[in-house]
């Protein structure tokens, strides 16, 4: 959400934690989910990178 491209929040699924987009408009494309699944996977791959580093 702080980069602007998605708007995702959270949910339950069978009791697991999980990632639920937000697509906002009736003209959501298929294009639009695949960047969300982009974003989500860059700032997993930074969230690791800044675990790793504070880690030493």
């Amino acid at each position: 959400m702080q980069r602007g491209r998605a708007i995702p929040s959270t949910t339950l699924v069978n009791g697991t934690l999980a990632i639920r987009p937000c697509f906002v408009g009736a003209r959501t494309t298929l294009t639009q989910a695949d960047e969300l699944v982009d974003e989500v996977l860059a700032v997993g791959r930074e969230v690791v990178l800044m675990n790793k580093e504070a880690a030493g």
